[in-house]
């Protein structure tokens, strides 16, 4: 019973991160000098339309977190897929309100 909630908890903090880093990434105004720099010299880029799209980035920062953190115990491509989907949940309920 203590392993299964050591492991939700760790999906809590996975999911968490992934949406909390694809919105700096992808929105925020700390990263607005990455998003300008690639608009302007990567205009036609896989990049551009990466950062275009918040399920895309999703997919990529939950990714990239399940790579860094190991101890969370998620498969990358699963985190990335659980990422995805959370960051297209998230932005749907937004537009609701």
């Amino acid at each position: 019973m203590q392993i299964y909630k050591i492991k939700m908890l760790h999906l809590i903090i996975f999911i968490l991160a992934s949406i909390s880093l694809t919105n700096i990434i992808g929105r925020e105004f700390i990263f607005e000098w990455f998003r300008k720099f690639v608009n302007k010299h990567f205009r036609y880029s896989l990049l551009l339309k990466i950062l275009n799209c918040s399920t895309c980035l999703g997919f990529w920062t939950g990714l990239l977190i399940a790579l860094l953190f190991p101890i969370l115990g998620i498969h990358w491509f699963l985190g990335g897929l659980i990422s995805s989907i959370c960051m297209k949940t998230y932005e749907l309920t937004l537009l609701k309100f």
